[in-house]
């Protein structure tokens, strides 16, 4: 059999996954792709040596990034995505009656390509619908020149590896501030909370700057190694986070049908470990 090495954390921790058949191999304007079948995880995508997404743990990921955001915010009309080229976002996104229109920007238009091809048990057939406006093109760009306002901003990114880097910069944090309505919501995720210790921490302090409100949340995801995998959700126009008597009611409402995500997971998430919150200061 051949393996797969991920040396996302440094030559001494490295993840092997087995390769059962290769679905893709190439490389795209921006990054080197791989797309192989893995007997227990399914199709597995990796951009430049690093495993973003498989079909097995996906909904874990892109629940969490996705429902939060959307569960805190009052009335959530408009999404903007940026990264998420597989897909996997938007698809949680389209479960809701209510969202009336996606704009996703993602800078690589053949993983979109791959996602719309070799992906459906994770996309499903969210590029199919008419509430979507995809724009392939750089996310940091699209924000620092777009005249549309949002009511939730999810950064879909990878991590702040190479070209990711300006989507880690207060630069950009402040776009995204600029182009929410009155009320927004944003989240991004910010890794692994104990492979990548800084990544977390120096990202909440640029958060800080530029959001009134901004907190940790986490998930486990097989995949992504190393314990608990974290993100950041901030607000703007929201002095407090809703209680969880407010989310279940709106999630109730919703109806909509999830497998990692509940209301009282949505809670529990915002808990976090000694050795996360002293991080944080």
């Amino acid at each position: 059999m051949k393996w797969f090495k991920e040396d996302l954390y440094g030559a001494t921790i490295t993840q092997w996954l087995g390769i059962d058949r290769v679905v893709y191999k190439g490389r795209s304007k921006y990054q080197n792709i791989l797309l192989f079948e893995n007997k227990s995880l399914g199709r597995v995508l990796a951009l430049d040596g690093i495993v973003q997404t498989t079909e097995k743990d996906e909904f874990i990921y892109h629940e969490m990034i996705v429902h939060v955001p959307i569960m805190v915010h009052p009335n959530p009309k408009k999404v903007l995505v940026i990264g998420g080229g597989d897909g996997g976002a938007i698809e949680e996104i389209f479960k809701y009656d209510f969202i009336e229109k996606v704009v996703m920007v993602d800078i690589d238009g053949k993983v979109i390509e791959l996602a719309k091809k070799y992906l459906r048990k994770i996309c499903g057939k969210a590029f199919q619908d008419p509430r979507l406006e995809l724009i392939v093109d750089d996310g940091v760009k699209y924000v620092a020149s777009t005249e549309e306002k949002f009511d939730v901003i999810i950064v879909d990114s990878p991590d702040p590896i190479g070209p990711g880097k300006v989507l880690f910069t207060k630069k950009f944090y402040q776009g995204l501030y600029n182009i929410l309505n009155r009320v927004g919501v944003v989240s991004r995720q910010t890794g692994s909370t104990f492979f990548q210790g800084n990544e977390l921490p120096q990202s909440m302090k640029i958060f800080r700057q530029v959001f009134p409100l901004s907190s940790v949340y986490l998930a486990a995801v097989p995949t992504y190694i190393g314990g608990f995998f974290s993100f950041i959700l901030s607000a703007k126009g929201i002095k407090t986070w809703p209680s969880n008597r407010v989310i279940t009611n709106r999630f109730t409402k919703a109806g909509i049908r999830t497998d990692y995500y509940t209301p009282d997971v949505h809670a529990a998430s915002f808990i976090l470990p000694p050795y996360v919150a002293r991080r944080l200061g």
